[in-house]
């Protein structure tokens, strides 16, 4: 789920036009979710304001990065998600993303 502006070239706006495949950390990923786009909703929440909006979510998402904001910061979101409505979170997103992407397979051809 994206929320505001997403610069031409970014991976956000690849995601959000389609694109079958994004790099991340020089890794060619196979993109295997469903991507929304807010573009009514400002990128620039506040904390109060992301807790009351997530609260609404009838079905907590399997994963849930947190890749924006001080670090500080991102750590208390990730534990109020954490505590309610228990969903599982990461705020490194360098390291979970290493442990939960897989590279994507090159085609196998006959």
């Amino acid at each position: 789920m994206f929320a505001g502006y997403r610069a031409r070239g970014t991976r956000g706006a690849d995601l959000v036009q389609g694109e079958p495949q994004v790099k991340i950390h020089g890794h060619s990923v196979e993109v295997d979710a469903q991507i929304e786009s807010l573009e009514f909703l400002s990128a620039h929440a506040d904390y109060l304001e992301l807790i009351q909006w997530l609260g609404k979510i009838p079905v907590a998402p399997k994963r849930c990065f947190i890749t924006h904001g001080e670090p500080d910061s991102a750590a208390a979101l990730q534990k109020a998600l954490q505590d309610d409505p228990g969903w599982v979170t990461w705020s490194n997103c360098r390291q979970s993303l290493q442990e939960t992407i897989r590279p994507a397979q090159p085609a196998i051809h006959s």
